[in-house]
């Protein structure tokens, strides 16, 4: 099993090897692959009209392409599906014609990448303040400067509360950009 971080607006490629001990990848087999949702065991993707039903399903178990080299593939655009950060779901392969049911399985989980972005530069460019104290406590501002986004408890490394020192830095402007 392997854990996959995508966007929501991919094209999430579902790849699975099937190898032979000493002789590699195994050509010619017919996998397929059916797709839940994580927090369901029983609402699967009908690969003919991209919608979760528990029942009734055209297709669940959809026919992969071989790339080559025993390597088998299908692909699915996350939009068609409306996938939405936070959403997990876990694609479930079988190879039928060599009489192995559920040989493997992926977990996608999905992440919006602009957000972790937008994140990542409120990280590097916003107010952080520390405050001591047991626990000391570290928060990290919006670009408004007054509400807080994310708050860390702080100790030292024997698991101490924080003392303030004078003369130590303890808060961070917002940056602005350089020349």
């Amino acid at each position: 099993m392997s854990y996959t971080i995508v966007s929501p607006s991919v094209v999430a490629p579902m790849v699975l090897t099937v190898t032979r001990s000493g002789t590699g990848g195994i050509s010619g087999l017919s996998p397929t692959v059916a797709f839940r949702k994580a927090a369901t065991t029983n609402e699967y993707l009908d690969w003919n009209d991209l919608t979760f039903k528990t029942v009734g399903w055209t297709i669940k178990n959809a026919s992969m392409i071989e790339i080559g080299g025993g390597h088998y593939q299908r692909r699915l655009d996350l939009t068609t599906i409306s996938a939405a950060d936070g959403d997990q779901y876990v694609a479930e392969y079988d190879v039928p014609n060599v009489g192995s049911q559920g040989v493997d399985s992926d977990v996608f989980i999905i992440e919006d990448a602009a957000q972790d972005t937008e994140f990542m530069r409120k990280m590097v460019t916003n107010r952080i303040e520390q405050t001591s104290g047991n626990p000391g406590i570290l928060e990290l501002y919006d670009d408004d400067g007054t509400t807080v986004l994310y708050r860390w408890q702080l100790r030292d490394e024997a698991g101490n509360g924080i003392v303030a020192i004078q003369g130590a830095s303890a808060r961070r402007s917002q940056g602005t950009p350089g020349p």
